[in-house]
């Protein structure tokens, strides 16, 4: 059986210790990440529940 193929992302702010090389690293006989993890930011309103609508 082949291996599920991910791409992972990051939204947000992540902790200093954050470790990319890491998790690009992680070996699994389930489970691929491909591509670059890639990084989003939160830039309007997203400190309540109101945050969705600033991505449509």
């Amino acid at each position: 059986m082949s291996k599920t193929r991910i791409t992972v992302a990051t939204v947000g702010h992540m902790p200093a210790d954050f470790n990319r090389q890491k998790i690009k690293e992680w070996e699994s006989s389930k489970v691929e990440i491909v591509d670059e993890i890639e990084s989003y930011s939160l830039t309007c309103d997203s400190d309540d529940l109101g945050w969705a609508p600033c991505f449509m």
